[in-house]
This record gives structure tokens, sequence and C-alpha cells, in this order.
């Protein structure tokens, strides 16, 4: 199973939603791999990732968006890669923010967090009463649930 999975899986068990994507990055510090992912590396492999649909949603708490093991309530459009239809779906809230395609969905998602990933801030705080996003770098709490994870599969 690939990190970002054990831990879309492990946020799932504590009964909360997604993560961001530059927390699935970010996290990469925290466990040895050869692999080193990207946006654009992570986003294709959530697409043809057999173990669950990965959901891209906006987050009213964190207002960004999150990706999560999709849950049966989210309403969702699918997302292609040349007419093929991949493993990701995007909520209806979000189609207008990345699009359908594969390709437009990964450059929009670039755009969108390549500045938080930039200044290793990849924690997006609760933020409900906000109008935008707060980036934080990782707290203790978000280093010992990614340790944890790890430790635990």
């Amino acid at each position: 199973m690939k990190y970002w999975e054990i831990l879309l899986i492990k946020q799932q068990e504590r009964g909360k939603d997604g993560l961001t994507i530059p927390f699935l990055i970010g996290s990469q510090k925290y466990f040895s791999s050869e692999v080193s992912y990207n946006i654009n590396s992570l986003i294709q492999e959530m697409a043809i990732s057999k173990t669950f649909e990965t959901c891209i949603r906006y987050c009213m708490g964190t207002q960004t968006l999150i990706a999560e093991v999709r849950k049966e309530k989210n309403a969702v459009y699918y997302v292609k890669d040349n007419q093929e239809v991949t493993n990701i779906s995007i909520g209806v809230m979000s189609k207008g923010d990345l699009g359908l395609e594969l390709d437009q969905v990964i450059e929009n998602l670039i755009d969108k967090f390549l500045i938080p990933i930039k200044d290793n801030q990849f924690s997006a705080e609760p933020n409900v009463n906000g109008r935008c996003v707060k980036w934080n770098k990782f707290s203790t709490q978000d280093i010992q649930f990614i340790r944890d994870s790890f430790n635990t599969f």
C-alpha cells in the first residue's frame, strides 16, 4: 500500500475527513522511501490506484481542498484521462475550480498548492469562520499522527 493511501485510511479510521495535498506531500519526510512524490506524481498515482477511489473536494472546516477515501454520500464527477474514467472523483462544488480532465486537475492543484508546499506549510488550520485557508508548518500532533500511521500499518 502506498504511503498516501495509509494516511487517508488512518484519517478515516479516526472519524475525520481527508487530508490536504500539501499534507500528503509534506508527510513524506517522516518515512523512508526511494520514491519522492510531487503533486503531479501523487495525483497520477491516485488516478490508477486500485485500493480505493480518492475524492478531492472542498472542506468547509479548513477552507481548502482535501483528498479523502470517497464516501457514498459525496456528490461527485469523475475525472477522465484520455476519455478513460480514473479512480479520482471531484466534489460537485469543486468541478469549476479543478475541471474534469486529469491534466487540468493536476495543473490547477499545482497552481493552488505550490506556494504552501514551497514554504513548508503543509497543515491547514481549522478556520470555519474565515474566508481563506490558514497554512502552518506541521504541528507536533500532525507529526505524531504521521509517524503512528506508518508504524501501525
